[in-house]
């Protein structure tokens, strides 16, 4: 088993999550400034397809990812069939015998 796999057993998975959710609900402004901050830069979220485009106008972290998109910031394709989620196709084909692929990490 590698280290990396292993420390995902080791963990305290509830304390964690209980953690993250407390920091992700937290209304102290500078830190939910920050964490907003950090967020729009490293994911290039732009800010002006929300429906209230000021991240300061949001209480916590958790309402900012939540927020409602302005009306005709995403429409939808016309298509026969369409995944709204923020998102990209980053590879595309058939898996052949025991190859497996990697969506995540």
């Amino acid at each position: 088993m590698s280290p990396k796999v292993a420390l995902q057993y080791l963990l305290p998975h509830r304390l964690l999550s209980a953690g993250m959710r407390a920091l992700m609900h937290w209304r102290w402004s500078p830190w939910k400034n920050a964490v907003i901050g950090a967020m729009t830069r490293l994911y290039a979220i732009d800010v002006a397809e929300a429906a209230d485009p000021d991240p300061a106008v949001y209480p916590t972290f958790n309402e900012f990812f939540t927020r409602a998109l302005a009306p005709g910031a995403r429409p939808l394709a016309q298509a026969d069939l369409v995944c709204p989620v923020d998102g990209a196709i980053s590879q595309f084909g058939a898996l052949t015998g025991e190859r497996i692929f990697q969506a995540k990490g």
